[in-house]
């Protein structure tokens, strides 16, 4: 994973597509099949819940 320092230094080089009003379509998506969520974060109020 790159650092924040390279991908800051990255962002002059985004497409000028990219940098329009009206963005191109995204290449892929993610799906969330179930709301389940199996982490116990602990910023997160689900970790208080009982199973």
């Amino acid at each position: 994973m790159a650092l924040i320092t390279e991908r800051i230094d990255q962002t002059p080089r985004i497409p000028p597509a990219c940098r329009r009003a009206v963005l191109p379509a995204p290449r892929s998506v993610k799906i969330e099949i179930s709301p389940r969520c199996n982490y116990r974060c602990g910023f997160c109020a689900l970790r208080t819940r009982e199973e």
